[in-house]
């Protein structure tokens, strides 16, 4: 799974453990949040290339920074 998806697997266990300790509300607030500041990279959209064309493709993973997200 990491060698397909490193950004989205990344954002998805920030938003776990960021999420795990807090309220519903927020929990949601931190999974869309880290949900949104993966729409723009390069690795979603050719994984929505792959899976329309039902490829299998390993993404680069682009370097990424935590520290932005604010709720």
């Amino acid at each position: 799974m990491m060698k397909n998806g490193p950004v989205a697997i990344q954002q998805a266990k920030y938003a776990i453990t960021q999420g795990m300790n807090t309220d519903l509300q927020t929990g949601l607030a931190i999974e869309s949040k880290a949900y949104e500041l993966i729409i723009p990279t390069e690795d979603r959209m050719e994984a929505l290339l792959a899976f329309s064309e039902k490829e299998v493709r390993y993404l680069p993973g682009n370097e990424f920074s935590f520290s932005n997200i604010t709720i």
